[in-house]
This record gives structure tokens, C-alpha cells and sequence, in this order.
């Protein structure tokens, strides 16, 4: 089609067409990545669905086409329920990691076009955070909630990044310092050192949450931690793979004493 036709724009419906992020990697790769500009990947939900969290908001096909979208579009505003756009927007806008570059709904199919030229590159961690929702996620932790995987929210705030030149930003509260890295999709890293890094992030007392997207070869993962006993520091790291593709990124938020000094002292210890 590219070679006949020249098209001007191409759109590209992938149902189908195999893993999300395979086709992302195609089309983005040796042979077609000097001749195709990528703009931003579209995510159409049913808002409907994901309020009912059925079979279909659990399966592997839907979590990999939202992962790798860049835009989640929120669609039948015309017979969603207020409820029912409360839940996709908390779903959306809280839940989803790393943060969407633009998160919106739709009535009647009427998807405006404008959508389709917004910004696709990576984005900045969100440098502030919100102090309920840190001591929420801490208070569930201690109640025996998980293991520091709740959500720590973006802002679509584009940045440069270059390969082997991460960018950080920095941010907190008094009670609680954040660090987030966000690294060239050139970057790749290696399991090993990724799984050990992250098992020492979750036995880290002070370490109250963590989240990341790590490049491993072709594909990308996501640490998911898991509490298991016979381990010397009581928890095991499993890399998961994940179909976003834009960069990679890790983003920790620990809890500091008051003589702890400066925010940059505390995420760097």
C-alpha cells in the first residue's frame, strides 16, 4: 500500500493482526521506521465494559491494546451511565500505568480528528504527588494489600530523551520524596539486574511504592511482586511482559524522616 498508493495517512486497524506491540515494532523497526511516522496509537472502549469489569475488560487481547495505546478514548457517552463514565475515568485516568497521553469520551461515534495528531513521545513522571493518595496506598499496604504496585499517576508533559541519557524529575511532600526516570525506548536492559533492583526496591522498608516499564530485549516487562516466604527478604520480583512501547520508565516514592535532609538527598540514599 505505502509503495502503490503514497498515501498522505494511513490508518491501521489491528484486530487480528497479532499482538499489539508486535505491530508496533514492525512498523516502527528497521525496514519501516525510516519511511512511517508514527502518530499516536488509539484505544476505543466501551465505557459500558469497563464498569461491568467482565471477561472481556480481563482479557489478554484488550489489556495488550490498551497498553500500547497511547490515547484511551472512552466511547457511547450517549448510553453510558454517569456512573459508568466515573468508572472508566477513574479507570483510566488512575488505574492505567504509564499515564495516557490523552484520556477522553465520545457520544455517537463522533471521534474528533483532532485526536489523531496529539503527541506520542514520552512523556514527564508526575513531579508532585497527591498526599491522600500516598498515605491511602501506605495504608492499604500495612492492612496486607500488596506489594507497592498501586498507582502513582503522570502528567502528559512531552520531554526529550535521548539513548543513555535519562531524564529524571523529582518531587514529594514532606512526608514523602518521589523520583521518576524516564529512558530512551533505544535503552535496553538486562533481566538479571532489573529483577534484582526491584527486589531490593520491595524489601526497602522506606520504599512505600514503586512502578516500572523496562526495556529487555525486544520486548518490554513490568515488575509484578509477589510475598514469598522462603526467601530471604520474604518477596519475589516477576518480570511481566507488557505491550507499551514508547520508552522505558521507573518511578519510586519513599518515605523520609524529617532530618532527612533534601528531597534530591533522599531519592538518590
Amino acid at each position: 500500500v505505502l509503495r502503490r498508493a503514497k498515501p498522505d495517512r494511513l490508518f491501521i486497524e489491528p484486530s487480528g493482526m497479532g499482538h499489539p506491540g508486535g505491530l508496533f515494532d514492525v512498523l516502527s523497526g528497521e525496514h519501516l521506521g525510516k519511511t512511517l511516522e508514527l502518530r499516536a496509537t488509539i484505544a476505543l472502549v466501551d465505557m459500558t465494559e469497563v464498569a461491568q469489569r467482565g471477561e472481556l475488560f480481563h482479557s489478554e487481547a484488550f489489556r495488550d491494546q490498551v497498553h500500547c495505546a497511547d490515547v484511551v478514548v472512552g466511547a457511547r457517552a450517549d448510553v453510558a451511565s454517569t456512573s459508568d463514565v466515573e468508572a472508566f475515568q477513574r479507570w483510566a485516568v488512575d488505574e492505567l500505568y504509564p499515564a495516557k497521553s490523552h484520556v477522553t469520551t465520545i457520544a455517537h461515534g463522533a471521534l474528533p480528528l483532532d485526536i489523531l495528531d496529539i503527541a506520542c513521545g514520552p512523556t514527564a513522571p508526575a513531579p508532585l504527588l497527591s498526599v491522600h493518595r500516598v498515605a491511602a496506598a501506605t495504608a492499604a499496604m500495612a492492612a496486607g494489600g500488596g506489594g507497592g504496585m498501586g498507582p502513582l499517576g503522570s502528567v502528559p508533559i512531552p520531554m526529550v530523551v535521548v539513548p543513555g541519557r535519562p531524564q529524571r524529575v523529582l518531587g514529594g511532600t514532606s512526608e514523602f520524596k518521589t523520583a521518576g526516570w524516564v529512558f530512551s525506548r533505544e535503552d535496553v536492559f538486562a533481566r538479571p539486574r532489573l529483577t534484582a533492583l526491584f527486589e531490593a526496591l520491595a524489601s526497602e522498608p522506606r520504599v512505600k511504592r514503586f512502578k516500572g516499564v523496562m526495556r529487555v530485549g525486544a520486548e518490554w516487562v513490568m515488575p509484578i511482586v509477589q510475598v514469598e516466604a522462603g526467601r530471604a527478604n520474604g518477596v519475589r520480583v516477576k518480570l511481566e511482559p507488557i505491550a507499551y512501547r514508547r520508552d522505558s520508565r521507573l518511578e519510586v516514592i519513599v518515605m523520609v524522616s524529617s532530618s532527612a535532609g533534601n528531597e534530591e538527598g533522599a531519592c538518590n540514599e
